[in-house]
């Protein structure tokens, strides 16, 4: 995984789409990789992004939610016992609405094991 800060660079390079159309390229031509390219306002939506989604993706400052929304857990972390954790509540994806959280199961989880 690779971060950039590409502030001003669209004043050289053209706009964030050609910015990101551009590494995408490059990456192609110097690598067998397969690259995820994202541009987001912050480099915490950028990375979830690009590990949720294929190809090149600009998530404009204020679309973060509405972009990352059905995004899976996984593209936060790998910690497997957090994403059992969450499997269990009912908790899947990055949308709050598509969550059915049940009180039962977060109690269950909480109590120690006998």
């Amino acid at each position: 995984m690779v971060t950039i800060d590409i502030t001003g660079l669209d004043r050289l390079f053209g706009s964030l789409h050609q910015i990101a159309a551009q590494i995408f390229d490059l990456t192609l031509e110097v690598s067998e990789l397969e690259p995820n390219v994202a541009i987001a306002a912050n480099p915490d939506t950028a990375i979830a992004a690009a590990r949720g989604c294929k190809g090149i993706v600009v998530i404009p400052a204020g679309n973060e939610k509405i972009q990352l929304a059905s995004l899976p857990l996984r593209v936060l972390t790998d910690d497997s016992e957090f994403l059992a954790t969450m499997r269990r509540w009912g908790i899947h994806t990055l949308d709050r609405k598509s969550t059915r959280l049940n009180s039962s199961h977060v109690s269950e989880s909480r109590m120690p094991s006998s």
